[in-house]
């Protein structure tokens, strides 16, 4: 509806008499809105400037109920400002049009309340509805239109921000809590919660990072490293493997952002063992199951010692005898020195499974037997990794 020339639905009596009650009960109806808001959405609540806002809204109603010639320009530019700044805030956009929503809700109940009271006419209480929920549509779309405008002039700026909060997570010593979070607040990335480092050589390989939305990810100089929100299930594996295709990845252990650095760390220690042929190396690597590894090859020094006092005796056997004796070796202890199953998994007859026991007794003999030698024997063979 519109009062077009002044003679539109409301005669100039009701037009009046509406202006009045409503121009004298402006203060209650900002009153009731940001009563509501702070009741409903309270993390909306700006103070003073949520009541200043709201006392715009409603003014300007009431001038445009008095005179539909009214401007708005100045009101729809200043929600324009109000949606961007949600985006720089970090906020979605959502949050403020749900505000607009209960806004309109208790204007509404207020409004009605007054027109009963003054006894206005049917064809009054419409117009005066219409009136306030196109205001508030318009208002809304402004707002929208704002945080779009926002979002396309400041993408490169988010790419920007979203890296900064990867390096605050992941730097070590890491950055304070207060920084993480101003700075998740932001880009809107939880990092209350549970989160999962990742890290990929690269090589020359080309990432497809946009396969991985929802996650903080960067690549340069032959390396990725995500940070994946939860832990990494069926969906993001698929993911990882469509951003990362033919390129080792490496998932550590997910925790806190607190624990995110130390995952990281144990992430690339696992990928280096990949590359040096101790672990299995598939498309993708959970460096959870490989700890026992990790543990086993953190210092060299000490490994390279041990490993020369276990196989001291088989030094003085050919190259191709010590070979033999070391994969009987590692068929006994993992069967543990079952002749079937070694027999089966070394393709072999038992008869000569039996002989190269005896081979083995020959060699290595009281290690065999020696509990405390037979368990540097087992961590010797798992470090000779699967390249060997």
């Amino acid at each position: 509806m519109s009062l077009g020339d002044g003679q539109g639905p409301l005669s100039p009596h009701n037009q009046q008499k509406a202006v009045q009650a409503l121009r004298s009960h402006v203060t209650a109806i900002t009153g009731a809105v940001v009563a509501e808001i702070r009741r409903q959405a309270p993390e909306c609540d700006g103070g003073t400037v949520l009541r200043t806002a709201v006392c715009a809204i409603v003014t300007n109603y009431v001038d445009r109920i008095e005179n539909p010639h009214a401007g708005r320009v100045d009101l729809l530019e200043q929600h324009q400002v109000f949606g961007a700044a949600e985006l720089h805030s970090g906020r979605p956009i959502e949050r403020l049009q749900a505000c607009y929503r209960l806004g309109a809700r208790a204007a509404w109940q207020r409004i009605a309340r007054i027109g009963a009271e003054e006894a206005f006419a049917a064809v009054v209480v419409s117009y005066l509805a219409e009136e306030l929920f196109t205001l508030v549509d318009d208002l809304a779309r402004a707002a929208a239109d704002g945080y779009r405008d926002a979002v396309a002039t400041t993408g490169d700026t988010l790419i920007v921000w979203r890296r900064k909060l990867l390096h605050l997570v992941l730097a070590s010593p890491q950055a304070s809590r207060h920084a993480m979070l101003e700075m998740a607040r932001l880009v809107r990335f939880d990092v209350s919660g549970e989160l999962t480092p990742v890290v990929v050589r690269l090589g020359g390989l080309k990432p497809h990072l946009r396969e991985l939305d929802g996650a903080l990810a960067e690549s340069a100089h032959g390396w990725a490293r995500v940070l994946v929100p939860g832990v990494v299930n069926d969906r993001w594996t698929v993911a990882l493997r469509a951003a990362f295709p033919k390129a080792t990845v490496v998932v550590g252990p997910a925790g806190s952002a607190e624990c995110a650095p130390e995952g990281e760390r144990i992430a690339r220690e696992v990928l280096e063992l990949s590359r040096r042929g101790k672990v299995e190396a598939p498309s993708l690597i959970r460096a959870e199951e490989h700890l026992a590894e990790l543990l086993l090859h953190s210092d060299r020094a000490v490994l390279d010692r041990l490993t020369a006092k276990a196989l001291r005796p088989l030094k003085k056997l050919a190259e191709q005898e010590r070979r033999v004796i070391l994969e009987t070796l590692e068929c006994w202890l993992d069967e543990q020195g079952s002749v079937e199953g070694m027999g089966a998994r070394l393709h072999i007859h038992p008869h000569t499974v039996r002989y190269r026991l005896r081979r083995l007794e020959e060699a290595l003999g009281d290690q065999l037997r020696e509990p405390r030698d037979r368990f540097a024997l087992h961590l010797v063979v798992r470090s000779r990794g699967v390249a060997s």
